[in-house]
């Protein structure tokens, strides 16, 4: 009787939602945590198909999933939203779903643990929004730095160098003196995708400011291949782009700074010297690439 009483009193003080389901789908019993995350009373529930109270289209989703893993393993766990019946919201869930087979009868039921995600996922989209441009969705420059402290940490211990590839577009402003700021929006948007599929996915693509990108290739391994990437991104900046029947071109200029291994140096530092070399490309004509130390 100790233990009944104290697994009911765990069934009903959890967190997580818990609801049990016989053979056919439907509920037998289900806590308070589950009712006050959908937003229906106990007695509006129990006995009822499941099905009733999820996203069809969402279910049919993962159905062909969930039905041969809890056909091979007997139980499945993947993330699941469902819709507050009152104000309409979507929770984000993380559910487990355990298949009993009794030994004796061989009777099917299901047990389901959901477990609210929404806090989680607004720290996230907090976390993403503090260190991405809202324009380009791009690491910002909260990022950058992050990562630059990052690899040069980790240089410490792997000993390889890494390069800094300071981006400005050229001739910007005419854009946005010719068509307007929301043109010259539009072209760093698409601009920022170009950069992103420039690289490498190990490689980083952030925006500094205006129409200033930082790009951070590690390893650099070989210069050929630094300098290859760096042709790359201006023959890609260099397609013409077309926005609303405008047929518009652009250029960069980059300045290429190498961090070496065992060298003391800051983060504002290789940020000043790979300045300092793309606007070296820019007298030297633009649409050049200026490396301010050697490989």
């Amino acid at each position: 009787m100790h233990q009944q009483q104290l697994t009911s009193s765990i069934f009903n003080n959890s967190q997580d939602g818990i609801i049990l389901l016989d053979k056919n789908g439907i509920i037998t019993r289900v806590n308070p945590m589950f009712c006050h995350l959908i937003g229906i009373k106990y007695e509006n529930i129990i006995h009822q198909p499941l099905i009733n109270f999820i996203n069809i289209p969402a279910f049919k989703k993962i159905k062909a999933s969930l039905s041969h893993e809890l056909n091979s393993t007997h139980q499945w766990q993947g993330e699941f939203n469902i819709q507050h019946v009152i104000n309409k919201n979507n929770i984000p869930l993380y559910v487990k779903i355990n298949k009993l087979i009794d030994n004796k009868n061989k009777d099917i039921q299901y047990s389901i643990i959901a477990t609210d995600l929404t806090t989680i996922k607004e720290i996230d989209r907090l976390v993403h929004i503090n260190h991405h441009d809202p324009l380009t969705e791009l690491p910002n420059r909260t990022a950058l730095i992050n990562r630059l402290n990052d690899e040069l940490n980790i240089q410490l211990t792997t000993h390889h160098k890494f390069a800094v590839l300071f981006i400005d577009l050229d001739n910007f402003k005419v854009i946005n003196d010719n068509y307007g700021h929301q043109m010259g929006d539009k072209v760093l948007k698409i601009t920022a995708h170009k950069l992103r599929n420039s690289v490498k996915k190990s490689d980083m693509i952030a925006r500094l400011a205006g129409d200033e990108f930082i790009a951070i290739i590690n390893p650099a391994t070989e210069h050929s291949a630094v300098v290859q990437t760096c042709r790359r991104i201006l023959k890609i900046l260099q397609q013409p782009i077309t926005i609303d029947k405008h047929h518009l071109t652009i250029n960069a200029s980059i300045g290429c700074y190498y961090a070496h291994p065992n060298k003391q140096q800051t983060i504002d530092e290789i940020l000043c010297q790979a300045d300092i070399a793309m606007y070296q490309a820019k007298i030297a004509g633009k649409g050049c690439i200026v490396e301010c130390n050697s490989f």
